[in-house]
């Protein structure tokens, strides 16, 4: 009778372990997702002070008034983390692959234009 005892106390043990072990087991995961910055209204020049290429498209804005023909936002995605961060946001909207991103960058609202001979063009279209 006392070996029978003993089997049926290991068998509780053994299920009250089982089943602390499988509710351990399907505790949901919590994953932290990082939210995407949302795009603000407007046209963005993504820029780099240290980018030759940029340099040509802001001495073309200075040379030909273009502040005065449009108005957009200049960031410097090397001392503005937020524009190092959304300028991806604005590349992955105009279907550009991280990979291929990089500045000069401009973000007409609605399309990008990518280097300094796109943006100097679409800047001289401009009435």
């Amino acid at each position: 009778m006392f070996v029978i005892k003993v089997k049926k106390i290991n068998y509780i043990i053994f299920l009250v372990i089982a089943v602390m072990t499988l509710a351990a087991c399907s505790q949901p995961q919590v994953k932290t997702v990082e939210t995407e910055p949302s795009l603000p209204p407007g046209k963005i020049f993504f820029f780099s002070k240290t980018c030759p290429h940029c340099t040509l498209v802001e001495q073309y804005i200075t040379e030909n008034n273009i502040r005065q023909k449009i108005y957009f936002v200049a960031r410097d995605i090397t001392s503005d983390q937020e524009a190092y961060r959304l300028m991806p946001v604005v590349g992955r909207r105009c279907g550009l692959m991280e990979n291929n991103l990089g500045v000069p960058l401009f973000w007409d609202g609605e399309k990008c234009y990518l280097g300094k001979d796109k943006i100097i063009n679409y800047f001289s279209t401009l009435p």
